[in-house]
């Protein structure tokens, strides 16, 4: 889906047969996620920060919540 279509904390899956996930989740942009390890349907909360200083809690893929956790380390994570 275009990010025009998309509002924040949505997101549009596409998986192929050999289980490789792709996640299109929209915070402020449309952020792209590829995985073979994450089901796309498995989902978590967020807190995202509003432009006017309140705490929202957003729905997200599990993917995001890992990628969040996990970004700038160099993993050896088995599936």
């Amino acid at each position: 889906m275009d990010d025009k279509t998309l509002n924040r904390g949505e997101w549009d899956t596409r998986a192929t047969e050999e289980g490789v996930s792709v996640v299109k989740w929209k915070d402020n942009k449309g952020i792209l996620f590829i995985s073979n390890c994450h089901n796309p349907s498995s989902i978590t909360n967020v807190n995202r920060k509003m432009k006017n200083g309140t705490t929202q809690v957003l729905a997200c893929p599990i993917v995001v919540k890992d990628y969040n956790v996990h970004m700038g380390q160099l993993t050896n994570r088995k599936c």
